[in-house]
């Protein structure tokens, strides 16, 4: 056991030795970092006492009643834990050559210190390729549960790891650039009133685009 002070102090018993406190911070925080630095695993207690120029501990004989001790504060970092809502935000999506692919990168996944079991899409037996340093999960827009609208492909992503019972899933998407049509309207006013043709040099404008609402499609 070790008591800590920031200034001199001396046992009843020795009153002639004073021992040179040490200067500590003022902040409880601070004091635990203290601890941690002489790899204490455990601090019983701390206490901040007013200026005094005695201080007694008075402890009770050993007939006396039993006191029960606060409980001891650990000072011992939890570990590190897997983190699925940041493990579901490094899923890349990619669209092209009417294909979606979902790219996972290991050394992203290390650092969250996940351990993945399984990167598949909202259809099981769609499952992701590992290719040395990431996971990559493709399927055409015709299968593997796509979901295609008028505008729009959707899917969703499930991950499965070692440290949850339950997978994790998160919808991704990509653009139908097929059928999808841009119009934009010019007007001369900011509410969108006055539609033109022209615009004279120097003259302010304002572009409106109408996006078109995806079709309605068909649950699974």
């Amino acid at each position: 056991m070790q008591i800590w002070t920031t200034g001199e102090y001396s046992f009843k018993i020795f009153p002639e030795k004073n021992i040179r406190g040490f200067k500590l911070p003022d902040t409880p925080q601070g004091l635990l970092g203290e601890a941690r630095m002489l790899n204490a695993s455990i601090v019983a207690s701390f206490v901040e006492l007013p200026l005094a120029s005695i201080v007694s501990l008075h402890a009770s004989s050993c007939g006396g009643r039993l006191q029960t001790s606060p409980a001891p504060i650990q000072t011992t970092p939890p570990k590190d834990t897997c983190s699925p809502e940041l493990l579901m935000s490094l899923i890349q999506t990619k669209c092209a050559d009417d294909a979606m692919t979902l790219v996972l990168k290991k050394e992203l996944v290390a650092h969250l210190k996940c351990t993945i079991t399984g990167l598949t899409f909202w259809d099981p037996s769609c499952e992701a390729e590992d290719r040395g340093d990431k996971f990559v999960l493709r399927s055409a827009y015709s299968s593997c549960g796509m979901q295609v609208s008028a505008s729009m492909i959707s899917n969703e992503a499930v991950v499965n790891i070692l440290s949850s019972s339950s997978p994790q899933r998160k919808k991704v998407h990509c653009l139908n650039m097929d059928s999808l049509s841009f119009q934009l309207g010019l007007y001369l006013s900011p509410h969108f009133l006055q539609a033109s043709n022209t615009i004279e040099p120097g003259q302010q404008s304002f572009v409106q685009y109408p996006y078109p609402k995806p079709a309605p499609s068909a649950a699974r």
